[in-house]
Parts: structure tokens; C-alpha cells; sequence
């Protein structure tokens, strides 16, 4: 909820539904994305890097998991 206003000025509801759509599309460029791998990373069972293995293989096995 934003802040109330000082009395005599009024809201732009311009200011508003540009304030509100830049947050949504933020939130579906940024947050979803991040939060999706995290929750791929956390449901997980395998292990993803065991070290003594080649890289390439490490790799394959995060982006097996992080792609689905």
C-alpha cells in the first residue's frame, strides 16, 4: 500500500499504472526465473558436482536439472 498523500496534492493515475505494470513485468523478468532454478536446485535428489569428475560432466548434470 503506498503512503498516504499530503493534503492538496492528488494522485496521478498514470504514475500509478505505470509504477504497478514496470513492477509486474520486473517480477516476471527477474524474480520468476530466479525462483524457478531454486526451486528445480531444492526438489533435486541427485548429486549435481562430485568433484573427481570432469567439468563437462559436472555442467551436464546442472543443466540437466536446471533445463529440464
Amino acid at each position: 500500500m503506498s503512503p498516504p498523500i499530503a493534503s492538496g496534492q492528488s494522485e496521478s493515475g498514470k504514475a500509478r499504472f505505470a509504477g504497478s505494470a514496470s513492477s509486474g513485468i520486473l517480477e516476471l523478468i527477474i524474480f520468476h526465473p530466479v525462483d524457478t532454478v531454486a526451486k528445480r536446485l531444492m526438489s533435486n535428489q541427485n548429486k549435481l558436482w562430485i568433484s573427481g569428475r570432469a567439468f563437462a560432466e559436472n555442467k551436464a548434470a546442472v543443466n540437466q536439472v536446471v533445463f529440464k
